[in-house]
């Protein structure tokens, strides 16, 4: 599934009670057929709802980018109440906003991350965007990291990375 947006202000996007199964291909070595079996690109995008869906069985997971040049019109995005378990190769969870904005904000909770396999990248990565990481259950995935906060190197916010009440287990 790939979703882009551009524009002055774009619709809330909703992906809900969903199986997202089986897709991709894993080419030669780390190489793949796709940067992960969900792909949304957007600026000037609001809102974000990604919950109650199983992710399982694909190439990566969920990627999101997002890009605003204010912040009346900053992402403010919610994934929560899913599974991501078997996904291979890259990134189970990747979130990321443009280094032209620090405005995008992210709420993770009440998720379920198992058997995810990245040898070669972390298994969640959430890269200049404001996080709420809380209430997430990861528990036997492979990778490098299970876990990477970053890309507010010297940023002054008046707003923090949250990371609290999650199980993270072998």
């Amino acid at each position: 599934m790939l979703y882009m947006a551009a524009g002055e202000v774009n619709p809330i996007v909703t992906i809900e009670r969903n199986q997202i199964k089986s897709n991709c291909r894993a080419l030669y070595g780390n190489f793949t057929t796709c940067k992960s079996s969900v792909e949304i690109d957007v600026q000037n995008t609001q809102s974000i709802f990604f919950r109650s869906n199983l992710v399982e069985q694909n190439i990566g997971g969920l990627f999101i980018k997002a890009d605003s040049r204010s912040s009346a019109t900053s992402l403010q995005g919610w994934i929560y109440n899913n599974l991501f378990v078997n996904n291979t190769n890259l990134p189970t969870l990747y979130v990321e906003g443009r280094q032209s904005s620090p405005y995008q904000e992210v709420t993770i909770f009440r998720n379920y991350f198992t058997r995810n396999y990245a040898q070669y990248h972390n298994n969640i990565v959430l890269k200049q965007v404001v996080s709420n990481f809380t209430y997430n259950f990861v528990r036997r995935n492979i990778g490098q990291q299970n876990l990477e906060v970053s890309g507010f190197d010297k940023v002054r916010l008046n707003i923090f990375q949250t990371t609290t009440h999650n199980g993270f287990y072998k």
